[in-house]
């Protein structure tokens, strides 16, 4: 009997976390890296950008990279909540319906007006509703995209040295070529 009653509690308190899956997986630590050269298009909040490209430098004379990042989340949702009327298990927490959110982010990196990479992030997040526990979507929302940011921040990190040099090459060959006109 005791057995079943903690069993119970354990499944009404984790009834309200929250799981998300980020595709691809990104590993647990990232190491500091230099900033890196370019110019910044995006719409949104700085709150959901990929901390690489929260420290971007401003680009020098002729040729820069563009850094365009586009995110997006959309959100479903589950109400059992009139069904809820019936059961009477929902007292002790049982789930009266869930929220779900799939966010997804772009990142393009362009030279000459033309992309050289790409980077794509997926985070979906879930979490079951209980009277107790109301609708957090905001907060699911919220850290969903999050996750979608240091799934690019990770992409990058892995790239850092090949966008570096993507970057040097191109102003160095501006600069060079202005050079030779003078």
């Amino acid at each position: 009997m005791n057995r079943l009653v903690i069993t119970a509690w354990i499944a009404v308190f984790s009834a309200g976390c929250a799981t998300y899956a980020t595709t691809p997986r990104i590993p647990e630590t990232v190491a500091a890296l230099p900033a890196l050269q370019g110019q910044l298009e995006f719409e949104g909040s700085r709150e959901f950008l990929p901390a690489m490209l929260t420290q971007l430098s401003p680009a020098g004379p002729g040729l820069s990279l563009v850094f365009r990042y586009r995110y997006d989340a959309k959100a479903g949702d589950v109400d059992l909540s009139i069904l809820a009327l019936f059961n009477p298990l929902v007292l002790v927490g049982f789930p009266t319906g869930s929220a779900s959110v799939t966010a997804t982010a772009k990142l393009e990196v362009l030279a000459d007006g033309q992309v050289v990479k790409e980077y794509v992030a997926r985070t979906e997040g879930s979490r079951l509703r209980t009277i107790y526990t109301g609708d957090h979507g905001a907060v699911l929302r919220r850290n969903a995209l999050t996750e979608t940011a240091r799934s690019i921040d990770a992409q990058i990190a892995l790239d850092h040295a090949t966008l570096v040099h993507l970057g040097n090459s191109r102003t160095g060959s501006a600069t060079k070529s202005n050079g030779g006109d003078e």
